[in-house]
């Protein structure tokens, strides 16, 4: 009953206070393709429908959380239509769709579907959307999985030190951002640390975080501290449980991590490969994001976007 209550709400909020325009006028264009209040306003239906902890924000934040999000998809989708058919079906859509409503305590996409349609929203838009971001991901790896540079044999001889020794591990959550400008990295990490305050980390990483474990609420699991940069080890080390980093420097971007959990152990590698498999895949994925942040900024940095007043 409170689930549907907070439904309601939200969807008041919105639709009294958002949509109640009647005027339609072009907020900016992107590419010569112009972007209205109305796309802007039901984006930020979209993003508080899979986000809900977006509405303790006030409303002039979550519009321009929903139209920073729009640039990005548009700019993402021009690129994309390049090299792919978007309306063609995509094999990991289904499993990108079953995590959105696991995370929003559904058991099936017809939950999801009906929940989406409180919110204006159709689930063959949200497919759409979650086909641009599963298509991204392959436009990257296509273009840079020759630049991955996995060290193999590092992470092989790491995985053997580990064997039968007491170590640490951490339980661990991320934020991945970006900013164009040095000067705003204050301000984007102090807009982050006001979100994780009043709405928590997983609510933070879901709307700022461009790593692929936003969608899971920034959760990356436990990780031994072997298997961290000397950098990154560095800062965990100094970081209390719940307690949250400062901004670490990475190739294309910075992390903002949060220790969930800390536990010593010894380390006993039942199966040496599939562990081996995991930790390889896992340093795919960290490279898959850097080289994301660096493929869209320099698309952007070329992209001519101009804001209507």
């Amino acid at each position: 009953m409170k689930k549907k209550i907070f439904i309601i709400l939200i969807f008041c909020f919105f639709s009294n206070n958002l949509f109640a325009q009647s005027k339609i006028v072009i907020s900016l264009i992107i590419n010569n393709q112009p972007i209205t209040n109305i796309d802007i306003l039901y984006e930020a239906n979209y993003l508080t429908a899979l986000n809900p902890g977006i509405q303790n924000l006030n409303k002039k934040e979550i519009l321009s959380i929903a139209k920073e999000s729009l640039i990005k998809e548009k700019i993402k989708e021009e690129e994309l239509k390049k090299h792919f058919n978007l309306n063609e079906k995509n094999i990991h859509v289904e499993n990108i769709l079953k995590t959105i409503y696991s995370n929003l305590n559904f058991n099936n996409k017809e939950q999801l579907e009906s929940y989406l349609s409180q919110f204006n929203i159709s689930l063959k838009d949200l497919i759409y959307k979650i086909n641009i971001e599963a298509r991204w991901n392959e436009l990257i790896f296509k273009n840079y999985s020759n630049k991955f540079e996995i060290d193999y044999k590092k992470i092989k001889e790491n995985l053997k030190n580990q064997e039968n020794k007491m170590t640490d591990s951490y339980l661990v959550s991320e934020i991945l951002f970006n900013v164009e400008n040095k000067s705003d990295l204050k301000n984007i990490y102090d807009k982050i640390k006001t979100n994780i305050k009043n709405n928590g980390f997983e609510s933070a990483a879901r709307i700022y975080s461009l790593s692929n474990s936003a969608s899971s609420g920034g959760k990356v699991g436990w990780v031994n501290i072997n298997n961290f940069s000397s950098t990154i080890a560095k800062e965990i080390k100094n970081l209390k449980i719940k307690q949250i980093s400062k901004p670490i420097s990475i190739p294309g971007g910075y992390l903002v991590l949060k220790i969930d959990d800390k536990k010593k152990e010894k380390t006993k590698l039942k199966n040496f490969d599939k562990e081996l498999n995991k930790l390889v895949n896992e340093e795919k994925n960290r490279k898959l994001n850097q080289y994301s942040i660096i493929h869209y900024s320099k698309i952007k940095k070329n992209s001519e976007i101009i804001y209507e007043p």
